[in-house]
């Protein structure tokens, strides 16, 4: 058996399926085009008066997203630009807590009727 058939790809191709597996590869690299013809054609933040090269961005970016919103032009270029930089946060956010309301609705206690 080899490397690749036990590595955690193998593994996440097995458990979803191949409809599942490469739809969510596929879900990436589109989130990703997205977000990066946005911020060229808006040409995020240095149009902005903003300035950030190289690691820790993410949090400049969202420090000062609210420049595209307050002193933008409004259009859905800037508003699309928004919610792609908060969408990381939030996913980041729901991939700790979802499996926190998953086991939390797991271990509710059903009554029945003994009258029945």
């Amino acid at each position: 058996m080899s490397w690749l058939s036990r590595s955690r790809a193998a593994t996440s191709y097995r458990r979803l399926g191949p409809l599942r597996f490469f739809g969510g590869i596929a879900a990436v690299i589109a989130w990703i085009g997205v977000g990066t013809w946005l911020r060229v054609s808006l040409h995020w933040p240095d149009g902005y008066g903003f300035h950030c090269h190289g690691k820790g961005c993410l949090f400049t970016d969202l420090a000062h997203s609210s420049a595209l919103i307050t002193h933008g032009h409004g259009s859905l270029k800037e508003v699309a630009e928004f919610l792609w930089i908060w969408s990381l946060p939030a996913f980041g956010l729901a991939y700790l807590i979802g499996p926190l309301l998953k086991s939390r609705s797991e271990n509710t206690i059903s009554i029945t009727d003994s009258t029945e």
